[in-house]
């Protein structure tokens, strides 16, 4: 009797999970997103808009930038229409979310800066020699972003004392006493108002004694 049931139980689990089973037409794909991710304006007031790909509702939040990036008050089928404010700084971005359940799509606004207003940052020069015996390289920085968000870096552990004063980007080396000539570089960066690294850089070298 035990066998009977137990065949009887393996002839029925097939039908039970088949019962369970969806055949690719009666599951619908959710879709959620837009044809261009990114849109770059000008520094003037104006609106824009993204072309969406949905077939389903989905609520639109704007994440950043609502200072000043708002929806426009008419709002076409298949599309995100948005107005943005004239620009009197630097550049900046916005981002804007689309969301059904757990499916999302990110999106961006880019406004351009007002003219004259693009961050920029540059070195007096792009090389330093550091006699063997070691000594301290000074360069002027030019840049019209805070210096307070200027990131300062060296490829090298022989490069010591980096720092930035009144506009002079200084460094040393001791003296090599390796063997081994340091060739390295000593980079300035900061990051844009459309979160984009911006930088320069010096080539250090310096033989061994």
């Amino acid at each position: 009797m035990k066998k009977l049931n137990i065949l009887f139980l393996m002839l029925l689990f097939p039908v039970l999970v088949s019962c369970g089973k969806y055949t690719p037409e009666e599951v619908e794909l959710i879709k959620l997103g837009a044809k261009q991710k990114t849109v770059e304006v000008a520094s003037d007031a104006g609106n824009c808009s993204f072309e969406v790909i949905s077939n389903v509702e989905y609520t639109k939040t704007i994440i950043s930038g609502d200072s000043w990036l708002s929806f426009s008050q008419i709002q076409e089928e298949g599309k995100v229409n948005l107005d943005f404010r004239a620009n009197t700084g630097i550049r900046r971005v916005a981002r804007i979310v689309l969301e059904h359940g757990t499916r999302s799509d990110t999106l961006q606004v880019r406004q351009k800066a007002l003219a004259g207003m693009d961050e920029y940052l540059s070195l007096a020069q792009n090389s330093a020699t550091i006699e063997p015996s070691g000594g301290t390289v000074s360069v002027a920085v030019s840049t019209n972003v805070p210096r307070s968000i200027l990131k300062l870096m060296s490829y090298d552990d022989a490069i010591k004392g980096l720092k930035l004063e009144n506009d002079v980007l200084t460094f040393r080396a001791d003296s090599n006493k390796t063997n081994n000539p340091v060739n390295t570089v000593v980079k300035v960066s900061f990051t844009n108002g459309w979160e984009e690294e911006q930088s320069e850089s010096i080539k250090v070298y310096q033989n061994f004694l």
